[in-house]
This record gives structure tokens, sequence and C-alpha cells, in this order.
């Protein structure tokens, strides 16, 4: 049976009670995932402040005989001066923006902006140094799926892809990390 990602809540109850996945929930160790989107899901290159004018992929594919539900996805950013209304500490908004994919699909509209972030964020959003020109300002974006009661189900072979399709060679630092749980189909 092909779960797909969850597009509406009543694919929860396509698994048995014990698979339904809250933040109240156990966790085993062993189907605890935390790791980073890397390019071309090469499971290392975790690094992007890549010259993206050629789209780059940065992803995680589910193992094979398993299933992943995702809870949350982390941006860590630094870069100097960093503005709402720009991106990051970039002058101005990116022309093509950020891509999330689910299996190829959009799953989140393009990010061109900070703020695009808070709006994901909430008050998951705290900003680590506001230096102003001195030394980069640092930002954590906690995007939890699960506190907005939409968790997505990936099947084995699928893919959640972070597009990066601007420049962002000048950035100090980006990096993105998904968390959630990895079990037995």
């Amino acid at each position: 049976m092909s779960h797909g990602h969850n597009r509406n809540f009543a694919d929860h109850f396509e698994f048995a009670l014990d698979r339904v996945f809250t933040a109240a929930q156990p966790i085993p160790v062993t189907e605890w995932i935390s790791d980073h989107l890397t390019l071309d899901s090469d499971g290392s290159t975790i690094d992007m402040t890549v010259d993206g004018t050629t789209p780059k992929s940065f992803a995680y594919t589910v193992p094979a005989g398993k299933l992943f539900i995702l809870s949350r996805v982390i941006w860590s950013a630094a870069d100097l001066d960093i503005n709402y209304l720009n991106w990051f500490g970039f002058g101005a908004a990116l022309a093509n923006g950020c891509v999330m994919k689910a299996n190829g699909d959009e799953f989140l509209h393009a990010l061109k902006t900070t703020i695009e972030f808070a709006h994901l964020a909430g008050a998951d959003l705290p900003i680590l140094a506001i230096n102003r020109g001195v030394i980069p300002d640092a930002m954590v974006i906690r995007w939890s799926l699960f506190k907005a009661g939409y968790v997505p189900i990936f099947d084995s072979g699928e893919t959640i892809e972070f597009l990066v399709q601007d420049n962002l060679t000048e950035m100090d630092h980006f990096e993105c990390v998904i968390q959630g749980r990895v079990f037995d189909a």
C-alpha cells in the first residue's frame, strides 16, 4: 500500500493506533531521526550556501522498507545584518527563492525573505545574536508541523527536498535538519 505524504488528517488512521504520532507519544530511540538534508541526498554535504543559479537539491530519502513521519524542519542560518524583509543579510529578497518539495511536488511555497521563515516558525524563531554589522547574526527557524496538527507520512524511497534556486554563497552559514520518526513499513 502506498501512503504518499499525508494530505489530510484522515490519512493518520490508515495505521494502527500505536503508529499515530503525537508529540506526547514516546518514540523508541531506534525510530527517532534527526538528520540533515544533504546535497542530492548524498548523506554528507549539508552546507546550503551554494550557487543555486542552477537549482541545487538538498534531500532526505526514506530508507528501503521504512516509513517516515516528518514532525519538524529546522533551518540554521548565520549572516551579517539579518533583516526580515530581505533574505537574511542580503540587501534584497531572493529572485527565485527556496522551495520545499515532497516527492517532487511543491510542499511549501518559495521562500524569498526571512519573514517568510518567521511565518512558518511562529514563536519558534530564536534570534541568537543581533550584532548590527560586527559579527554575523544567527537564527534558528523551527517549523513544527506537529504543532499545526499536520504530520506528513513518507513511504520507502520517497524524498523530502529543499531546493535552493538562488546564489547563497555570500551567506556565512545555512543548513537544514529534519526530525521525526522512521519505522518498519
